[in-house]
């Protein structure tokens, strides 16, 4: 099988209209990643310590198994990528 890579990096753009949303459309496929896992943990963060919003125990476990399994994915997808660089 060929090793298929872009030539540059893949961004996202539908749509050549100017609209509100032009700095997400522009981003990088692995920037926006990286966006989705951030701004929900900035959310519960400002939520839980600025306004104190109450944290219960199913909350907390809730949020610690979904940063189980990223990490999980994360780790899976660098051994793959390391397999795959060796050969």
């Amino acid at each position: 099988m060929k090793n298929l890579k872009p030539r540059r990096p893949l961004t996202l753009r539908f749509s050549k209209k100017k609209t509100s949303a032009e700095p997400a459309v522009s981003l990088t496929i692995k920037a926006l990643i990286i966006m989705q896992y951030v701004s929900p943990t900035m959310g519960f963060l400002f939520g839980t310590f600025v306004y104190h919003e109450p944290m219960n125990v199913w909350r907390l476990a809730a949020f610690a198994l979904i940063w189980c399994a990223v990490a999980l994915y994360t780790a899976d997808a660098v051994v793959r990528a390391r397999r795959e660089k060796r050969g």
